[in-house]
């Protein structure tokens, strides 16, 4: 689950709201486990916002659900597809769409940066080895 932080909430009360609509889980603050903080920023151009810069933290957090996938309540407007993977699967696939270096490569799911993944990646690897 991903969602922006709104004036007026903490990064903890954003977390919790978004897990609850994109998954249909009500879950608490002892159910996530931080795994850091990242600083990001990322300049670009659309057709409608023209050339952009974009500054932000991304606050990432672990919820280890127990519980089989067909069990979630997703919101097919927020999310597109939920399903189960290997530690192992998730982060060759991201390591492959996230390239250091290169552009990015479309696939199954969001591309990051490789500062990103530097943080992600080894903190799952180190919870299910």
């Amino acid at each position: 689950a991903a969602g922006q932080v709104t004036s007026g909430d903490t990064v903890l009360e954003t977390v919790l709201k978004e897990v609850q609509e994109e998954l249909g889980l009500a879950i608490t603050a002892s159910d996530l486990e931080p795994l850091g903080t990242i600083a990001t920023s990322v300049s670009d151009s659309s057709p409608v916002q023209g050339e952009f810069t974009c500054n932000e933290y991304k606050s990432l957090f672990l919820l280890k659900f127990s519980g089989d996938v067909s069990e979630l309540n997703f919101d097919p407007a927020e999310v597109e597809a939920v399903e189960a993977r290997a530690i192992i699967e998730l982060a060759a696939q991201l390591r492959t769409q996230s390239p250091q270096d290169k552009p990015r490569i479309d696939g199954p799911f969001v591309p990051r940066p490789a500062h990103y993944l530097s943080v992600l990646l080894p903190a799952l690897e180190a919870k299910f080895p």
